[in-house]
């Protein structure tokens, strides 16, 4: 969920230059002193080709545009490269907040770094504590689940989504008890709030 809130700036950004791309010059991407056309072809290219253009060139005001759909395209790519300005400097408000660790990660001594057994070791406490944190939670996670699951068979909810729950909780019992009988050393840990 963090990855696809993290790719929404992205996203408004590739929308941006998109649309950017889109109403450029295709003059401007012609080198100015290398071009092989001639300057009046340059700025046949830079012409619009609308109705009222030839009265641009003598001064006079143009009409609006009557298509909505201009109109539109344009209060669109104002509001993509708002958004994309709020969210460089403000950051997207739809992302939640990202939880402090509970415990800071015990970083490797200078003996452990110099010594290749003791730094196995050391990977080795490293991985334990990963295992018992995921045990821990999912011994929680599955409390959690079961009294949903008896909330549930009380009504209010379909059975597609009853079916989906039980087999959440199926799966999450089988990880548990595959990884406590890979790994019998490690005893679940309290999970942090």
């Amino acid at each position: 969920m963090r990855v696809l809130l993290s790719l929404i700036p992205l996203l408004a950004i590739g929308v941006s230059l998109g649309l950017w791309i889109q109403h450029t010059d295709p003059a401007a991407a012609l080198p100015s002193e290398d071009n092989a056309l001639s300057k009046p072809a340059v700025q046949k290219l830079e012409q619009p080709h609308t109705p009222n253009a030839a009265l641009q060139g003598l001064g006079a005001t143009p009409e609006p545009p009557t298509d909505p759909a201009e109109n539109l395209d344009v209060e669109s790519e104002h509001l993509a490269v708002s958004a994309l300005r709020n969210s460089m400097t403000k950051g997207d408000p739809r992302t939640p907040p990202l939880a402090p660790r509970a415990e800071a990660r015990v970083l490797p001594s200078a003996q452990e770094l110099a010594d290749h057994k003791l730094y196995q070791a050391y990977e080795t406490r490293q991985k334990q504590q990963v295992y018992a944190s995921f045990a821990a939670a999912a011994a929680k996670k599955i409390t959690d689940l079961e009294e949903m699951m008896a909330h549930a068979d009380q009504g209010g909810v379909t059975p597609e989504q009853l079916a989906e729950g039980h087999k959440k909780l199926s799966r999450l019992r089988e990880q548990q008890a595959l990884l406590l009988k890979q790994h019998p050393e490690i005893t679940p840990q309290d999970p942090a709030p």
